[in-house]
């Protein structure tokens, strides 16, 4: 039994650049760093398939020794990233993040924070709550050692089943957002979409790029079977240059994995070939500095963005250079002490049973005093107890409503009067933010409202988000418009949404040959023409980073709250040109039935929008107002939705 442990020079140099590009990602420097991680993964199955396929017997202890060396190369550091995250978070987490930390731990110390993360939150949200985010991928990579070792001894003589796999993780990652739970388990419109979250966090929708890795291996003799230096060098230079091209241009909007990372997947494989060429490209590869870095990849993966995360909390304001190279150095100096006295050492051959127990121990001890320790601090009284108090109340109040959220026509809730339903309430998660200002106007005016919010989506026909086609929203605007159209008791439609983002952002797209300014114009006369009321709320003023967050974080650590732009202030000048172009659009509808109102006109003054109002969040996150504070807007929007124009 043999593993063989010997580093290839330019593989440790491809994951140099894969760490540093996702590092920059996380400083807000690289638009695609992120994917890196892809790089990590082609790497990862071609290393492992190397291992498996040079091994004569695929046997039960062959894999479980294979398996302890892969707990071995990952675990140990994870554990002393989880013992610091829990040491730090006590003096700088919210409650609500630590609970959340507390079940990102539980999960992360048995490799499954992929699964978890997938039902919890999105990579690409400031939502995430948590300083283990990234150990998603080493959740991923384990539960691809795990896969591949099953499927080696049972299949190694049939390797050309990995073909099979590949093609099924790719169609699953491509067009898998068609799967539903539920009978007959699939769409009844086929779409050319991958899964929302699914296909980023979980194992079938990312097995095709470890699988890239593992047929590099299978085909490597064939691959150099013919010997042109021309070619080489050729795919060498356009596969360097489209790896940075996917790291400085890449989006967070592209569907990812798709179709679209077999490139990457196959600019990575081409790089991982030593092909014997002496071009500029493998030069870079196998300079020993480059590849010496490699050696640490894994520790610095696993600590900058930890780092990253609690630097930010600290610092509020966005990074500039000079913090930044302050983050890599203490990333770069406690990545090689990791690699030096925990990673390294922990490799040497001792007893197995003794590994076994002792892994096993370590992480039952650790989840035991981690749930006890998370519940003692929930009673401690570090906290004072009258803001503690006002936090909870806060986070509790948002609760209401929220299932009103994405609710069918036929079981939608109405607010007010029941027998009186004659308008429909119609937009996004913006919208149900608004529930309980306009469910007491509902009942003051004893008329019913009707809320057919879809969460994330534009509340116009024919538009899909860029980013989430699988969200139907095109499918569910379209229900909702035909039931008013074809409802004559429905007065009045009140429309709300995120407009700044699907409009002046660009964040939807139309699904029709008609542009989405021309469908909004097309939408709003059509209703217009139905004799429909149409009041529209335009958006609240929106911020870079969470006020609701920092301003308790200041209170429940007995800091000061300081007056800080994008955070507790922006300014009006900035909101209206940030929404610039919805405004536009609406300003330019010329219609009788049609009325406006802007919540800047209560969230402002002349120069400024604000977050906080007496030393209270006003906002739930950067871009919603809380529901608790929603009443800020009671006068006005009473005021707007005038009794006499929603009774006629």
């Amino acid at each position: 039994m043999h593993f063989n442990s010997k580093r290839l020079a330019h593989i440790d140099s491809l994951r140099s650049i894969a760490v540093l590009s996702v590092f920059l990602y996380h400083l807000n420097f690289l638009n695609g760093g992120y994917f890196g991680v892809d790089i990590f993964l082609v790497i990862s199955g071609y290393v492992i398939a190397k291992i498996l396929i040079d091994e004569k017997d695929i046997s039960i202890n062959f894999l479980l020794n294979f398996i302890l060396k892969r707990v071995e190369r990952l675990l140990p550091a994870v554990l002393v990233i989880i013992l610091f995250t829990s040491f730090i978070g006590y003096f700088y987490l919210l409650p609500g993040e630590l609970v959340f930390l507390k079940n990102t731990i539980n999960y992360s110390s048995l490799f499954l924070s992929n699964i978890f993360f997938f039902f919890n939150t999105n990579y690409f949200s400031e939502v995430s709550n948590s300083p283990l985010l990234h150990l998603w991928s080493i959740g991923l990579e384990f539960q691809f050692y795990l896969f591949i070792s099953l499927f080696f001894y049972f299949f190694k003589t049939n390797l050309k089943l990995i073909l099979l796999i590949f093609l099924i993780s790719i169609l699953l990652a491509q067009i898998g957002g068609n799967l539903k739970y539920n009978y007959p388990f699939i769409e009844n419109e086929f779409s050319f979409f991958n899964p929302i979250f699914g296909s980023f966090y979980l194992l079938p929708t990312r097995l095709f790029e470890f699988c890239f890795g593992m047929i590099l291996v299978i085909l490597k003799k064939e691959i150099f079977s013919l010997k042109k230096k021309k070619i080489y060098d050729s795919l060498d230079y356009l596969s360097f240059i489209g790896l940075i091209s996917f790291f400085i241009f890449g989006i967070k909007d592209l569907p990812h994995p798709s179709i679209v990372t077999l490139i990457l997947c196959f600019f990575t494989a081409n790089l991982i070939i030593d092909n014997k060429s002496n071009n500029v490209v493998r030069i870079i590869l196998k300079n020993k500095n480059i590849s010496k870095f490699g050696l640490i990849s894994y520790g610095f993966y696993l600590w900058h963005y930890v780092i990253i995360y609690f630097f930010n909390l600290e610092k509020i304001k966005e990074l500039n250079f000079a913090n930044s190279i302050l983050i890599f150095l203490l990333t770069f100096a406690l990545s090689f002490i990791s690699y030096s006295v925990i990673e390294k050492p922990l490799r040497l051959k001792t007893n197995k049973i003794f590994k076994i127990f002792f892994y096993s121990f370590f992480i039952i001890f650790l989840i035991i005093i981690n749930n006890k320790n998370f519940i003692k601090i929930k009673q401690t009284q570090r906290f004072d107890s009258n803001i503690l108090k006002e936090y909870e109340n806060f986070n509790n109040y948002e609760k209401k409503y929220s299932n009103c959220r994405g609710k069918s026509i036929k079981n939608a809730c109405i607010y007010g009067n029941k027998n009186n339903l004659n308008t429909v309430l119609w937009g996004d998660s913006h919208l149900n933010q608004l529930a309980p200002v306009i469910n007491k106007i509902a009942n003051e005016k004893n008329l019913g409202f009707k809320e057919l919010s879809v969460p994330g989506c534009l509340p116009i026909i024919n538009t899909s988000r860029n980013d989430k086609q699988g969200w139907n929203c095109s499918i569910h605007n379209d229900k909702i418009f035909n039931y008013i159209l074809e409802d004559n008791g429905i007065k009045n439609i009140i429309f709300h949404a995120y407009w700044n983002f699907y409009v002046d952002k660009k964040g939807v797209n139309s699904s029709v040959d008609a542009s989405v300014d021309e469908i909004i114009i097309n939408q709003f006369k059509r209703l217009s023409e139905k004799n429909k009321k149409i009041f529209i709320i335009l958006g609240v003023p929106n911020y870079s980073r969470n006020p609701k967050k920092y301003i308790f974080r200041k209170k429940l650590f007995n800091k000061e709250i300081k007056s800080i732009k994008n955070i507790t202030y922006i300014n009006l000048k900035y909101h209206f040109d940030k929404n610039k172009e919805n405004q536009k659009i609406f300003n330019n509808l010329k219609l009788d039935n049609l009325y406006i109102y802007d919540p800047a006109s209560n969230l402002c003054d002349e120069i400024k929008c604000y977050s906080i109002l007496k030393n209270r969040p006003i906002y739930r996150d950067g871009t919603h107002i809380s529901k608790k504070e929603s009443f800020l807007l009671y006068n006005d929007l009473n005021q707007f939705l005038d009794i006499e124009l929603l009774k006629n």
